[in-house]
């Protein structure tokens, strides 16, 4: 226990009349102060141990308080004194400070050091996009079919129209730009066929070779894909089935009614799946039977298929068979196809954006073109002016299907922005093939 205050003070200033000197001397020093010895016998040596001293705020205050009790410094030595002791107060907490972080610092790198011999970095080539607001879409699927990709379309031929690899890719970049403008977790890409205009109707001069409709396609889809998977937070699943124009005609001039996926439509799927091979959040499935069924997060499972062939939606440009479209579900089920109730079922090909509920509270979903009008559509069917559009759709756990959407990109053919999501093809350079 540390000595009474008034005592320590009362002896610093005792030993300090013994030395002859004023107690704010500067050779009165600690030391000699602790260490003071009596020259006659009736003086005593002090019994204040450098404790008292450190409990009443060290020497250097005692001093001082000393020096003002006696009343012997003047106003000036006694602030010298005071500031004295301030600096040397302010010296000590630095000290203390760069002592706390230096050791800080050390125990910091030692335990960094051995987190990272443990866990080697690896780089990371998906950087996570910030969004703004609370909420987060658990699921959205976004619908991608009838691009046909390597016609092109004249406007003098086609009435208020056109179509080129410029205005493909910069239409797809506005749906990719709209389907991650919100927080999304996990995205699933639907490529429902008809990606490639193919070569089915041999008589259209503006076709572009298979082998150009091809090489585009993967060039587009794949900074499409990259694009996309790069600003969600999860695992982006991309789920793709043939349509009838990616059929190869070799086979047959009619539709192609077994070996679906022996088409131009796989080949082009194993080619992105093969340069996605190496990321882990990106993932392909290719079903052979050019029909998939994926599940939802209700407990249902949601049906894709082209719709050239069962099961179909029809057209629903004239007219919805909803009888049609419930007994071709039904017959799935019946035959153990399905096992879980269809929650969603989508289709392509009919180039009409559509959603319709059934009876049964299952969701019909169509999809419309990324091409919109074209020679064959104009003068074959008497479709003039249609609007390119692409659909896209959310899921929770209460709800397979909500917050529908349609994405009309008509006006993305100016928009020179969109050419930093997804640039032009440029297949032949300088009379090489690139």
């Amino acid at each position: 226990m540390a000595r009474e205050y008034e005592y320590v003070v009362s002896e610093v200033q005792r030993i300090a009349d013994l030395l002859g000197v004023d107690s704010q001397d500067p050779s009165f020093t600690r030391s000699s102060f602790l260490n003071f010895i009596p020259t006659q016998l009736s003086d005593l040596p002090t019994n204040v141990t450098k404790h008292d001293l450190f409990i009443h705020g060290g020497f250097a205050r005692l001093k001082s308080d000393a020096s003002v009790r006696d009343g012997t410094p003047s106003p000036q030595r006694n602030a010298n004194a005071r500031g004295a002791h301030a600096r040397v107060l302010y010296t000590r907490k630095l000290e203390r400070e760069l002592a706390t972080r230096d050791f800080f610092l050390k125990s910091l790198k030692a335990e960094l050091r051995q987190v990272f011999r443990d866990n080697p970095p690896q780089r990371c080539a998906k950087p996570v996009k910030v969004h703004s607001g609370k909420t987060v879409v658990p699921l959205r699927t976004v619908l991608l079919s009838d691009l046909h990709f390597g016609v092109f379309v004249e406007p003098h031929d086609v009435l208020g129209s056109a179509y080129n690899w410029q205005i493909a890719a910069r239409r797809l970049a506005q749906v990719c730009k709209e389907a991650v403008q919100d927080k999304v977790q996990d995205l699933r890409i639907v490529l429902a066929g008809d990606i490639v205009h193919g070569v089915i109707h041999l008589s259209e001069s503006n076709l572009r070779p298979i082998t150009e409709q091809l090489c585009g396609a993967a060039a587009i889809l794949t900074e499409a894909i990259d694009y996309m998977a790069r600003r969600v937070k999860g695992v982006t699943t991309v789920v793709c089935i043939p349509g009838n124009h990616d059929r190869m005609v070799y086979k047959s001039p009619q539709r192609a009614l077994s070996q679906r996926w022996d088409s131009y439509a796989t080949l082009l799927y194993l080619t992105l799946k093969s340069s996605f091979n190496q990321t882990d959040y990106i993932k392909f499935r290719i079903p052979a039977a050019g029909i998939a069924s994926v599940p939802d997060l209700t407990g249902g499972t949601m049906l894709i298929a082209h719709g050239d062939v069962e099961p179909s939606s029809g057209n629903v440009g004239s007219s919805i068979n909803v009888k049609s479209i419930k007994d071709a579900i039904l017959k799935m089920r019946d035959n153990k196809v399905l096992t879980r109730h269809v929650s969603v079922a989508m289709f392509g090909h009919w180039h009409t954006p559509t959603l319709q509920m059934l009876p049964d509270g299952s969701y019909l979903v169509v999809n419309g073109s990324l091409i919109g009008a074209d020679p064959y559509s104009q003068n074959a069917l008497g479709v003039f002016n249609a609007m390119p559009a692409q659909v896209m759709f959310d899921t929770t756990s209460k709800s397979a299907l909500t917050n529908f959407r349609i994405v009309q990109v008509r006006d993305a053919d100016d928009q020179e922005d969109l050419d930093d999501i997804i640039s032009t093809p440029d297949i032949i350079r300088n009379g090489d093939v690139v």
